[in-house]
């Protein structure tokens, strides 16, 4: 998995992968490394250049830059309340940078004569930027190419500082022409992850400037001052797609100039930046997909403006458009997709879920047997989020539970791939080889992966359900799960999820468990476990997603499930005023609607409520991420519909 990145989407979302913290911004990343580092990165080539004296000039180096950033936000901005402070910070960097340059360059050495010219170049640079602010010039791909490689050109003044302390200047050419192309890279990339705040204050950019090209040639009517239409339009006509492409062009041409030199650490820069522009690429395309998926879906309620009456026969109707809906929603391979990732959409663990929903409740049609089918072919290297990531405990559960129906049996070896995921004290991990989960992240082979490797109670509780819902799967298994379980109960009655927004998964599913299992006379803390959770019922019967603020199918058809199956008689009124909230939320096409429901903490994360803040974003980590295509919630509330019609039949 790559590295978090900083820019941001259209639709709320953020442009980011799982590992370290690196951002997008070359300000605040790559650029001011780069200006730190280079002389590390370039000293192979320059081998008699003493440490002490690499140490200096970078330092002085890393000073100038710091100068310079401080007189582009005065610059830039002269208005800001902070410009006085930027001004005096650019005098106290400059007046170090040029002392400790001139205790290392005598006067008369050639590098000032390089050092002069430079600054003319980016001093150029910042004239041209006005002219292409004030729309006197066209503002077209060369005019962008000469800009950057003005911007850019201070990185030249640590090739030119080590050659002449050297005396060798055979690699000038090559260094100079490697750093360029690297740092026009970082500018398209500086571009767009400031398209915004550049606007904001006035200034444009060559991607600012393709997307009014676009406007215009489209006759799109978007206004000048509407940044934050212009901000999508960005994304969504491939702008910035197509500069990312170019920005990767440019680190290819980085890389290639040197690629015969010894700068091992200096080429893994440059690949790593590749990698992040094919990385933002295809998060780019994933979230146009996405979005194009929602698009197709319906938000008109189904029963509009209409009295939705409670009745067996309005209940079986939901259920068959539901099961509709679900069918219609399998993809070219019959599996479902749900939840994108960073690591892409969910296919086993969603068909999983899905299946075992349908199946649980005795809903079977021969397409579902020929997606289990399916999903068998899958799961040979072991049962997963997606074919892409290592094997995990909650995926391992469902497909388990779901064999368990279709086949009345399941195989020795998913059994054995099931069981590696409990622990000693009877809890469930998600992943239990944390080696494997780092290569699989990208991660050092010493990152902290704890929070994610841990028992969950929401893995946990599921994992109980299918081995009390499976005969051959139940005995020592199960009770030591239960005690796990039981153990995990908060004092005021429910269990924490990790994985999820709300405590009602694990609550619901613990319940279930221990329910379905007929033990719930010989545990006192159901009871408590089901007034937590009509405690937290609203009045038109519908539970909340506590991320959102909103009520939520998902989380409501959990909490009717664990209600019915502890005990629908003394719950009848509010399981049957859920079931109505649930007929009359219901959408056209068959659906229910859900937004951010699965969470994703950073994998050292041990407590998810240490996360002060949550972005609601399919990239990364510490991020909230939405059953889009709906899968995952359709399939719940079709579940816990078809468990009332069975209840209400046995009641009879």
């Amino acid at each position: 998995m790559p590295e978090i990145l900083s820019l941001r989407d259209p639709f709320g979302n953020d442009f980011t992968g799982k590992g370290a913290t690196v951002a997008l911004h070359p300000v605040a990343g790559d650029q001011q490394g780069l200006y730190r580092d280079v002389y590390r990165y370039f000293a192979p080539v320059f081998p008699d250049i003493p440490p002490d004296v690499l140490e200096r000039i970078s330092d002085a180096s890393y000073d100038y830059f710091q100068c310079l950033l401080a007189y582009d936000q005065v610059i830039d901005n002269p208005q800001d309340e902070r410009a006085g402070e930027h001004t005096i910070a650019g005098f106290v960097f400059h007046e170090r940078a040029v002392k400790a340059l001139a205790s290392i360059f005598p006067h008369s050495s050639n590098f000032w004569i390089d050092f002069d010219c430079i600054k003319d170049e980016y001093f150029s640079a910042i004239e041209m930027e006005k002219n292409a602010a004030s729309g006197n010039v066209e503002f077209n791909e060369e005019y962008f190419a000469k800009l950057a490689r003005r911007k850019s050109i201070f990185c030249l003044a640590a090739v030119s500082a080590l050659s002449h302390l050297s005396g060798d200047f055979k690699y000038q050419q090559i260094l100079g022409d490697s750093i360029i192309s690297l740092h026009v890279g970082f500018q398209i990339f500086d571009d767009i992850d400031d398209f915004k705040s550049d606007l904001t204050i006035g200034q444009r950019s060559y991607v600012s400037f393709l997307v009014d090209r676009f406007i215009d040639e489209n006759s799109l009517g978007v206004g000048a001052a509407d940044i934050l239409a212009k901000h999508k339009l960005l994304f969504i006509s491939g702008i910035a797609a197509q500069q990312l492409q170019k920005a990767r062009s440019y680190f290819e041409s980085s890389y290639n100039y040197v690629a015969d030199l010894p700068l091992a650490e200096y080429k893994g820069v440059i690949l790593e930046n590749a990698r992040k522009a094919d990385r933002l690429i295809w998060e780019i395309q994933q979230s146009l997909i996405k979005t194009e998926s929602k698009l197709r879906l319906s938000n008109k309620k189904l029963n509009d403006g209409e009295a939705v009456v409670l009745s067996g026969q309005s209940i079986m109707n939901a259920i068959s458009q539901g099961v509709d809906f679900l069918r219609s929603q399998l993809n070219t391979d019959n599996l479902w997709s749900d939840f994108l990732t960073s690591a892409g959409e969910s296919t086993i663990w969603v068909t999983s879920y899905a299946g075992y929903m349908l199946s649980d409740v005795e809903i079977s049609p021969p397409w579902l047997i020929g997606a289990y089918e399916k999903l068998c072919a899958r799961v040979e290297k072991g049962v997963s989020f997606n074919e892409q990531m290592v094997q995990d405990g909650d995926s391992t559960s469902f497909y388990v539970g779901f064999s368990a129906l279709v086949k009345r049996e399941v195989s020795d070896i998913s059994m054995q791939m099931w069981l590696r995921h409990q622990t000693e004290e009877g809890g469930w991990t998600t992943y239990r080889d944390p080696d494997a989960l780092r290569v699989k992240l990208g991660l050092p082979h010493d990152s902290n992966v704890t929070g994610w490797t841990q028992p969950h109670v929401c893995v946990s509780a599921a994992a109980a359900m299918m081995a009390a819902r499976c005969c051959n799967l139940s005995g020592h298994i199960f009770e030591k799960t239960v005690r796990f379980l039981l153990e995990s109960q908060l004092e005021s009655g429910e269990w924490k999820s990790y994985w999820w927004t709300s405590d009602i998964y694990a609550t619901s599913f613990a319940l279930q468990a221990i329910c379905g299992s007929g033990m719930q006379r010989q545990h006192n803390d159901i009871g408590k476990a089901c007034s937590w959770l009509t405690s937290q019922q609203t009045n038109d019967g519908s539970w909340k997603n506590p991320a959102t603020g909103s009520p939520c199918p998902f989380y409501t058809a959990l909490a009717m499930k664990a209600l019915l199956v502890t005990n629908s008689l003394k719950y009848h009124h509010e399981i049957s005023k859920t079931a109505k909230w649930l007929l009359a939320n219901q959408m056209s096409d068959g659906s229910w609607r859900s937004k951010h429901i699965l969470r994703i903490p950073s994998p050292q994360i041990v407590n998810p409520e240490e996360v002060k803040v949550w972005r609601k974003s399919s990239f990364g980590v510490n991020t909230l991420v939405d059953s889009h295509r709906r899968i995952f919630t359709t399939a719940t509330v079709v579940n816990c519909l078809k468990s009332y019609m069975i209840s209400l039949q046995e009641s009879k």
